[in-house]
């Protein structure tokens, strides 16, 4: 899963040089996630997501001290100026379906058990983390 013609190379790069730990990058299409140990030793993980505009990555949200979800944990899930996204770890090869506020995303699991999903819509008015159902996976044989 990569972006056409986006150099890849600064989702490698930590916002910390010469301390932090980029743990994993997950690339669908114009959508990137980040996981950045800010300083290297599992405790200070930093959760970025960026789009690609322009041959160019844009982080359009974030989350600070999350933990790397294990497969089947509850996804991380955020919200931009455009709508949500969720980012989470289940079987390979999966389909993983979200839904959010009458969207919906059915994105693929990559060979290392990874997932990102972005759906277009508004931001809930209060943030209060239950406006997002738990995204439901199902398998293809």
């Amino acid at each position: 899963m990569t972006a056409p013609d986006a150099p890849d190379d600064m989702l490698w790069e930590s916002v910390v040089p010469g301390y932090g730990v980029i743990r994993t990058v997950i690339v669908d299409g114009v959508h990137a996630a980040r996981f950045d140990d800010l300083n290297g030793d599992g405790r200070e993980i930093e959760l970025s997501v960026f789009v690609r505009r322009d041959r160019t990555w844009s982080r359009v949200g974030h989350q600070d001290d999350v933990g790397v979800p294990a497969a089947a944990e509850t996804p991380l899930f955020g919200w931009t100026d455009t709508g949500g996204w969720a980012v989470g770890r289940a079987t390979p090869g999966d389909r993983v379906v979200v839904d959010w506020r009458g969207e919906r995303a059915v994105v693929g699991v990559d060979a290392d058990g990874w997932w990102l999903a972005v759906v277009s819509g508004e931001a809930p008015e209060e943030d209060d983390g239950l406006s997002w159902p738990r995204p439901r996976t199902r398998s293809f044989t």
